[in-house]
């Protein structure tokens, strides 16, 4: 743990700032310490939605990160905050060397769509058993009902990307 606080960066943010905007390049995540953040689609557009209000302690910006992806939606800051921030790379080098924080991370994901009403869990394209392993556990833990579908990726030897048999 020691190891991964050294990595953060810590910085301060004021009411009404913008910490990462909807449609940017995804390459941290942030640990929200202190404060209040809003998570919203479409902000500064004609029909802005507000999706989710996070109080400390709560993370963000993991999808982008993982799925190397934009962002997909805007936080704003509701009240003055303080958050840490990790590198992308780093983020990924945890989640292959911890599977409790891929897991926990598939978790918060899985929760927040079954929250939205979705009607489907999709898992796609894994390259690691025991990330998809994680994956799938994480979603039985919060789906009730819902039907899960998990997609694994395979080279042209039939071995995962990490190199497992299946």
């Amino acid at each position: 743990l020691e190891s991964i606080h050294r990595a953060m960066r810590d910085e301060a943010y004021v009411r009404g700032e913008v910490i990462v905007r909807e449609g940017e390049p995804g390459h941290e995540l942030y640990l929200l310490l202190e404060g209040e953040v809003e998570v919203w689609a479409g902000h500064g557009g004609p029909r802005p939605k507000l999706l989710n209000r996070l109080a400390a302690v709560s993370y963000f910006g993991e999808m982008a990160v993982l799925d190397d992806e934009t962002r997909t939606a805007t936080i704003v800051v509701a009240k003055d905050a303080r958050v840490a921030s990790l590198a992308g790379e780093r983020l990924k080098d945890l989640v292959f060397s911890m599977p409790e924080i891929a897991f926990e991370i598939f978790r918060e994901q899985a929760a927040a769509l079954v929250a939205a009403g979705v009607d489907l869990l999709a898992i796609e394209t894994m390259f690691d058993l025991q990330e998809a392993k994680a994956a799938v556990m994480a979603c039985n833990e919060v789906r009730g009902k819902i039907p899960l579908m998990a997609f694994m990726t395979f080279t042209q030897d039939a071995l995962t990307d990490t190199g497992t048999d299946p």
